[in-house]
């Protein structure tokens, strides 16, 4: 039954990392309207994607110490691709300007 129930568990860690990380991609949508000029950046919340960066992180660092591969790995992912919107956003919202991007990716990781 414990080779039963540990078995299940890790079916259900994968499972899990899989529907996570499709959840993580999702903001994409609105960031190719973005790119391609339909929309403004202001649709994304900003809290949105603080809060993904800095909940992927928490959860990465918790996965790290309880020794736990997939999860935390799912977690490095998950935030790497929060972290992606982020600076993205951080584009769109600096006009496009290089030295203006900068201080704010710059001020982005003090805050973080």
């Amino acid at each position: 039954l414990y080779i039963f129930i540990m078995e299940f568990t890790d079916y259900l860690s994968i499972f899990n990392t899989v529907v996570t990380v499709v959840l993580a991609v999702t903001p994409i949508v609105p960031f190719i309207a973005i790119c391609k000029g339909t929309e403004k950046y202001t649709i994304v919340p900003e809290t949105l994607l603080i809060f993904s960066v800095l909940n992927n992180l928490g959860w990465g660092c918790y996965w790290f110490i309880q020794g736990k591969v997939t999860p935390m790995t799912c977690s490095i992912i998950c935030g790497s691709m929060a972290l992606l919107f982020g600076i993205v956003y951080l584009f769109y919202m600096a006009e496009k300007k290089i030295g203006k991007f900068l201080l704010f990716v710059f001020l982005f990781h003090i805050h973080i």
